[in-house]
């Protein structure tokens, strides 16, 4: 979920989708609202689309498996070294901290820091 908090910032990836890919897209989306907002992307400022969660209350931690997907995902694409993905819960306008994520390969000592992933 994207929520707003001061201070704080979301890491992502834009694609480029066809009006097709996107109405597909939105079919695959239920319970979110689909925001257009501005992102800048390689220095260059363009509106995409968000979708964000009409109701962002706790229900659960996310699953390992998802939380490992996105780590990954953010290492590949962020160049992200050594950081966490944290992990927050709403209730209302309200946002804490629940715990702080890293993928198990890396934190038991298998990515330090040079690039490739889990085995």
């Amino acid at each position: 979920h994207v929520l707003e908090g001061k201070g704080t910032r979301t890491f992502g990836s834009c694609v480029d989708l066809t009006p097709a890919q996107l109405s597909r897209l939105d079919s695959f989306e239920g319970g979110y609202d689909k925001h257009v907002l501005e992102v800048v992307t390689n220095g260059v400022a363009s509106q995409a689309v968000c979708y964000i969660a009409v109701d962002p209350s706790w229900r659960a931690p996310p699953a390992e498996s998802y939380l490992t997907a996105i780590h990954v995902h953010l290492r590949e694409h962020w160049r992200m070294v050594g950081d966490s993905i944290t992990v927050r819960k709403a209730r209302g306008r309200d946002v804490e901290v629940v715990s702080e994520f890293r993928h198990p390969w890396y934190e038991s000592g298998g990515g330090g820091g040079g690039g490739g992933g889990p085995p």
